[in-house]
């Protein structure tokens, strides 16, 4: 454009020269209105002379009437080109600012969908650490209600086998006891036949009797102890029924963990389906779960069977456009 406006401008002044040059050789006589108007020319492009053209030089004034009046058309191209350049200037500039606006919206787009991206992984790795905590506390559980389970065995047996041998214990002092009363009775009858041993007997009919004081004493023990041995085995039956109510108890709850972990599980990864790989899921997690316990699938075969199950009720991908995905381009066009 600038260009056009330098030619423009020396054309003009080529001109100028030219009809100067022409001027000083002619002899130029007043004209009159009508012979303006033979010419094609107003009196106000004439300049105003005394001189006559000769005949002989008409078509020279006439080449330079023309050569003036494109002057004139010149210079008027030259303004508009000017003007031309100067309004794409302008444009120019108004388009280096759109494109310098594109440009800062094209990076805090850029920004916002770097951030969502982080958003998102900060959210899967606290849902993964959730499921390990998860999978770890419901170990523990397990491990604590194996070894509580293994601890009342074990205390039970002990138990029992101190039960059998205090039985066994009662049961022998029971018969020696009465062992001792059919000697005392003989020894009593055996008194009344003769009066003369009475007397060598007597100390040891004493000595019995305090012998069978003290074994009933012993026998009056062994039943308190054998009283207190079946009430410590109806209160270890007690505590074997309480524990086994807590087993039972900590075995829903492991159920519930279980069912709380793969739930988390299904849901983490129709979250992933959804924002990551773009196709929705109608599938019930609910439902996943009483297939997966009909099935019997094991806990560290979850994901993948969840992620089948899901691409196999999925069979067209149903697409969604994500507002922020990496994917999305911005395109600028330009003059």
């Amino acid at each position: 454009m600038q260009g056009l406006v330098n030619s423009g401008k020396e054309n003009s002044r080529i001109i100028s020269r030219r009809a100067k040059n022409d001027s000083k050789k002619l002899t130029i006589s007043p004209l009159k209105e009508k012979d303006f108007n033979a010419l094609g020319i107003t009196p106000a492009t004439a300049a105003p002379t005394e001189a006559v053209c000769d005949p002989a030089n008409a078509k020279e004034a006439d080449r330079i009437t023309q050569l003036e009046q494109e002057k004139s058309a010149l210079e008027r191209l030259c303004e508009e080109a000017e003007a031309r350049a100067a309004a794409a200037g302008v444009e120019k500039e108004a388009i280096e600012n759109d494109r310098r606006d594109l440009a800062i919206q094209n990076a805090r787009l850029a920004a916002q969908v770097h951030l969502t991206n982080l958003q998102h992984q900060v959210a899967e790795k606290e849902m993964q650490d959730k499921i390990k905590a998860l999978e770890k506390a419901l170990k523990e559980s397990e491990e604590a209600r194996q070894r509580e389970q293994e601890e009342s065995s074990r205390q039970l047996e002990s138990e029992k086998k101190v039960h059998s041998i205090l039985q066994k214990s009662y049961e022998q002092v029971s018969k020696e006891l009465e062992s001792k009363t059919n000697k005392i009775e003989r020894l009593q009858e055996l008194a009344k036949v003769s009066k003369e041993i009475a007397t060598n007997l007597q100390t040891e009919k004493q000595t019995l009797q305090d012998q069978l004081s003290i074994e009933r004493d012993t026998t009056r023990r062994l039943h308190t102890l054998a009283e207190s041995s079946t009430e410590e085995c109806a209160r270890m039956e007690t505590q074997l029924e309480e524990q086994t109510q807590v087993i039972e108890k900590l075995n829903r709850d492991q159920e519930n963990n279980r069912k709380q972990l793969f739930l988390s599980s299904a849901l983490a990864i129709k979250l992933h389906k959804l924002y990551y790989d773009r196709f929705s899921c109608n599938l019930s997690i609910h439902e996943l779960w009483e297939k997966v316990q009909m099935e019997n699938i094991a806990p560290e075969r979850w994901s993948a069977w969840i992620e089948e199950q899901m691409e196999q009720s999925t069979p067209q991908f149903q697409k969604r456009k994500n507002p922020l995905s990496p994917g999305r381009n911005i395109q600028i066009r330009g003059e």
